[in-house]
């Protein structure tokens, strides 16, 4: 059986508990503690407690943890977000710690910065032709920086602005290299 205590909640499925207020939680021993949010499948998700997570939400998947306040993890196994505004799309033991922060997919992903989207591969592709139209389809752009990290990793890319005109740079294991 499933219980709902919290104001307006329900909980629909096998050893649910719904017991934040105008919470929804479907699937089976799932918990969400905080108000408004979601449980909308999939076993053994928990949504934090007391109001840390208010406004997030978890479908499917299995094993998933939100302790951040308005996030979202969508399926994925084993993941966890305790930054606010955070999201994890799929993947396996993927966690996000950090404000505003994204893991798209893959496994083992610790992001580790705020605002930042972290995948383990990143395909882009495209067929548009038009280029006068402003198709620019399989192009990515880098924005111009006019400060450098202070934290780089090595394999970063970046274009510095810093000298007037926008340069590549490439990061070792202890300096920027210009490419251009």
């Amino acid at each position: 059986t499933s219980k709902s205590s919290g104001v307006a909640s329900v909980a629909i499925g096998s050893g649910n508990e719904a017991a934040g207020a105008y919470s929804v939680v479907l699937g089976r021993n799932n918990q969400a503690s905080s108000e408004d949010t979601a449980i909308l499948g999939g076993r053994t998700h928990v949504i934090g407690e007391s109001n840390t997570s208010a406004g997030s939400v978890i479908a499917g998947g299995y094993t998933n943890v939100i302790n951040g306040y308005s996030s979202g993890i969508l399926a994925g196994e084993d993941n966890t977000i305790t930054g606010p505004y955070s999201g994890i799309i799929g993947g396996n033991n993927n966690s996000v710690a950090h404000t505003g922060s994204v893991a798209l997919g893959g496994c083992n992903i610790t992001v580790d910065r705020d605002n930042a989207t972290y995948t383990p591969h990143l395909y882009i592709s495209g067929s548009g032709t038009d280029v006068a139209a402003g198709d620019y389809a399989g192009i990515a752009q880098l924005a111009i920086r006019t400060v450098n990290p202070t934290s780089p990793k090595a394999g970063m890319l970046m274009v510095s602005g810093s000298s007037g005109s926008p340069n590549l740079y490439f990061y070792t294991n202890s300096s920027w290299t210009q490419l251009n």
